[in-house]
This record gives structure tokens, C-alpha cells and sequence, in this order.
């Protein structure tokens, strides 16, 4: 299953980034998780069958609450072992 990490940088914190990030995700079917990451950024893992669905997500994190200057995502084969999309303490 095609995993990418990612990281949004830009004033994404204290905003509802996450949450967006969260429903985004439940709503496209991809599983993965999203943090706060004490550099400033939103950061996260996301999973899904279709390589498509994976790369509209991505796409998609651009519109959520704050100013995203910037979605960075690379390939990645850590495991994704949750069901859906969660919300993780970082």
C-alpha cells in the first residue's frame, strides 16, 4: 500500500490544522496519522490503495485553516496499522 510522509509548513499550528488534516483524511478513506512537530510545522503519515486518492490528499492539505506556504511528502515504508485517521500528541 502506498505510504508517504508529509510535512506542512507555514503558520499550521494552533489553527485547527490537525483537525482539518483529520477529516480530510476519514473523508478520502486514508489511513495515517498527523502531529504538531516542535519545529513549527504539521507533520504526518498517510496511506491508501490507490496512489490517486493519496495524491489528492496531499493536494488537498493546501486549503486547510492557517497559511500554508508549503505540503512536502516523500515515499515512505513505515507501517500504517490503524484503521483510519487519527490525531497523534506531538
Amino acid at each position: 500500500m502506498p505510504t508517504r510522509s508529509f510535512t506542512v509548513t507555514g503558520v499550521v499550528q494552533g489553527v485547527g490544522f490537525r483537525w482539518f488534516t483529520q477529516r480530510l483524511g476519514r473523508r478520502l478513506g486514508v489511513r495515517g496519522s498527523v502531529w504538531n512537530s516542535p519545529d513549527g510545522t504539521v507533520r504526518g503519515l498517510a496511506s491508501h490503495d490507490d496512489a490517486a486518492v493519496l495524491e489528492r490528499f496531499l493536494s488537498e492539505l493546501t486549503g486547510g485553516p492557517g497559511r500554508v506556504d508549503r505540503v512536502l511528502s516523500a515515499e515512505t515504508f513505515e507501517n500504517v496499522s490503524w484503521p483510519d485517521f487519527r490525531i497523534e500528541s506531538g
